[in-house]
């Protein structure tokens, strides 16, 4: 009987121990993969870094694209970054460049689909 409970003990051990291994890291964090990559990297960061990050990602998530963009390029050029944090800001970047644009361009189609009307 002893046996057969340390026997479930084990199985129940291992199915949690194989079922916390299935999780994404990213699922801790809500976002884009870029954000994620951004916030893990400046995660030992001082707590000032921390919540300029913080603003930068408020700024993304709001839509103000060009100011996240300004406030990741002041960064860049004044703080010494490690280069997983350099590939982290230029990834970022890219994003917020890419849905900016997309922004962009829908506007752009919906304007011209009421100048046909």
């Amino acid at each position: 009987m002893f046996r057969e409970f340390i026997k479930y003990i084990l199985v129940m051990i291992t199915i949690f121990a194989v079922s916390a291994c299935g999780k994404n890291e990213e699922e801790v964090y809500e976002g884009t993969r870029e954000t994620v990559r951004l916030i893990k990297s400046f995660q030992n960061a001082t707590p000032e870094m921390q919540d300029y990050i913080d603003e930068i990602i408020k700024e993304a998530n709001d839509l103000n694209y060009q100011d996240a963009m300004n406030k990741l390029a002041l960064l860049s050029a004044t703080h010494k970054t490690t280069k997983q944090q350099k590939i982290a800001i230029e990834l970022m970047v890219k994003q917020l460049r890419y849905d900016m644009e997309e922004e962009i361009f829908k506007a752009q189609a919906q304007a011209g689909g009421e100048n046909e009307r």
